[in-house]
C-alpha cells in the first residue's frame, strides 16, 4: 500500500465511524432522562413483568389457604320411590301405604387436627410465593443497580474520549497544515490520524456496549419505547467516601443469614416439609362422617328417624407411602437450609473480600492528579504543535495518559460493582450507592 492509498484508507475508515455515530445520534434523538437508583427501584418494582407475574402467584396462594380453611359442605340426599310394582302405579305421594320417601342428612367432620395441618401447610406455601418474590426482587435489584453504576461509569468513560478525540483532532488538522507547509513529515501526520482513529473505534465499541446497558434498563424498567435514554445520576461524592472495611464481617454474617430471601425461603420450605409431615400423619387417621336419616315408610314402622355414623377402617391403607415421602421431603429441605446458609455466608465473604481489596486500591491514587493531568496534556498539546517536543514523545504520552484514565474510570467501576455484589450477597443495602 503506497502513501496515498494509506491515507484514503484511514480517511474512509475515519468516515465510517463519523457515519456510525452520526446514525446512532440520530436514533437516540430523543432527550434522555435523567435516573436514580431510588426511581428505578420504585419504577421496575410496580411495572416489571415478572414481579407482577409473580404477585399474582402470591395472591393465588393467599388464596389456597383461605379454601383450606373452609369447613367441608353437609351432604343431604333425597330418596323417592318412583314406582309400585303391586298397584302398577307411578309417584303415589299421597299414600304412605303405597309410596315412601327417605331423606338423608350428613357432615364429614376432620379428625386428628387435619384442618389445622392443612392451613398450617397453606400458609407454608403461602410465604414461600411471597419470599419467591423477594427473592426476584433481590435479583432484579442487583441487575438494575449494576446496570445503572455500569452506565454511569460507561458514560464517563464516553466523555473522555470525546474530549480526547475532539482534541487530537484538532492536532491532526494542525499537523496537517505543517504538512502542506513541508515543516513535518507524512510519517508524523499519518501517525496521529491511527491515533485519531483508534480513539474512535475504541469509542464505538464503549457505544455500543451503551446500547446494551440502555436497553437492559428498558427492559427491566418496562418502558416500552425502542429509543428512551437514560443518564444515571449517581452521588460521586458519597460513593467516593464509602469504606466497606468499616464494615463488621461478623455482622454481615448474620445479617445475611438473617435477611437473605434465599436462606428464608429454604427455611419456610423446612417448615412446609414439616407441616406436610404432620398432615399426611394427620389423614392416616380416618375421618368421621355424622348425621340423620328419616324414612316414611320404608322401615320397621312409619316415620322412621335414626342417627347416622361412619368411618373408613385404616387396615391396608394407613397413607404410609404419603407419610414416608413427607419425610425424606423434609431431610432433602433441611439439607437444602443448611447448604444455602453456608453459600450465603462464603457469598459474603468473597463479595467483602473484593469490595475492601477494589478501595484499598482505589484509595492509593490520588483523585486530583486526574486535572493536573489533564492540565498536562494540554500544554503537550501545544509543546507538540510549537514542535517543542517529538511526535514520538507526544504519542507516547498520549498513550499512557489515556491508559491512566481509562484505568481510574475502570477502577471505580470495578469498585462500585464490588460494593452493589456486597448488598446483594448480604441481603440488605448496607453499601448505599445513591
Amino acid at each position: 500500500m503506497n502513501t496515498k492509498q494509506h491515507i484514503a484508507f484511514i480517511r474512509n475508515a475515519a468516515q465510517y465511524v463519523l457515519l456510525n455515530l452520526l446514525i446512532t445520534t440520530a436514533l437516540y434523538a430523543q432527550p434522555p432522562q435523567t435516573l436514580t437508583i431510588a426511581s428505578a427501584e420504585e419504577c421496575m418494582t410496580k411495572a416489571n413483568l415478572q414481579v407482577i407475574a409473580a404477585k399474582y402467584g402470591v395472591e393465588a396462594a393467599r388464596g389456597a389457604v383461605v379454601q383450606v380453611g373452609l369447613i367441608t359442605n353437609p351432604n343431604i340426599s333425597i330418596e323417592q320411590s318412583a314406582f309400585n310394582a303391586r298397584t302398577g302405579e307411578f309417584f303415589q305421594f299421597g299414600s304412605s301405604d303405597n309410596s315412601n320417601t327417605e331423606i338423608a342428612v350428613q357432615q364429614l367432620i376432620q379428625t386428628a387436627g387435619k384442618l389445622d395441618a392443612g392451613i398450617a401447610l397453606a400458609v407454608a406455601n403461602a410465604e414461600t410465593s411471597e419470599l419467591a418474590v423477594r427473592e426476584l426482587l433481590r435479583g432484579l435489584r442487583y441487575s438494575l443497580r449494576s446496570t445503572i453504576v455500569d452506565l454511569h461509569f460507561n458514560q464517563e468513560a464516553l466523555t473522555f474520549y470525546d474530549s480526547s478525540i475532539a482534541g487530537v483532532r484538532k492536532t491532526v488538522q494542525a499537523a496537517e497544515q505543517m504538512y502542506g507547509q513541508r515543516t513535518i513529515l507524512l510519517s508524523e501526520v499519518l501517525r496521529l490520524k491511527s491515533l485519531e482513529f483508534t480513539l474512535e473505534n475504541e469509542r464505538l465499541d464503549l457505544q455500543t456496549e451503551a446500547d446494551t446497558l440502555q436497553s437492559t434498563l428498558r427492559l427491566l424498567l418496562r418502558d416500552t419505547t425502542t429509543t428512551a435514554q437514560y443518564i444515571p445520576q449517581l452521588d460521586q461524592a458519597f460513593l467516593d467516601s464509602l469504606r466497606p472495611s468499616a464494615l463488621n464481617l461478623a455482622q454481615l454474617l448474620a445479617e445475611a443469614r438473617e435477611r437473605r430471601s434465599d436462606v428464608q425461603l429454604a427455611q419456610i420450605q423446612v417448615n412446609a416439609a414439616e407441616s406436610n409431615i404432620a398432615l399426611q400423619k394427620a389423614l392416616a387417621v380416618p375421618n368421621v362422617a355424622v348425621g340423620g336419616r328419616y324414612s316414611r315408610s320404608g322401615s320397621t314402622f312409619p316415620d322412621y328417624f335414626a342417627l347416622t355414623a361412619s368411618i373408613d377402617i385404616p387396615v391396608f391403607n394407613r397413607n404410609q407411602g404419603n407419610i414416608q415421602s413427607a419425610e425424606a421431603f423434609a431431610l432433602a429441605g433441611r439439607s437444602t437450609l443448611e447448604a444455602t446458609k453456608r453459600g450465603a455466608e462464603q457469598d459474603v465473604i468473597a463479595a467483602y473480600r473484593l469490595s475492601t481489596r477494589f478501595d484499598a486500591l482505589f484509595r492509593t491514587f490520588d483523585r486530583s492528579f486526574v486535572t493536573a493531568y489533564q492540565d498536562f496534556v494540554r500544554n503537550m498539546t501545544a509543546s507538540y504543535e510549537k514542535r517543542n517536543v517529538s511526535l514520538v514523545e507526544f504519542t507516547d504520552f498520549y498513550q499512557s495518559y489515556r491508559t491512566s484514565m481509562l484505568q481510574m474510570n475502570q477502577l471505580g467501576r470495578d469498585r462500585a460493582d464490588a460494593l452493589e455484589q456486597l448488598n446483594y450477597s448480604v441481603g440488605a443495602i448496607v453499601a448505599p450507592l445513591r
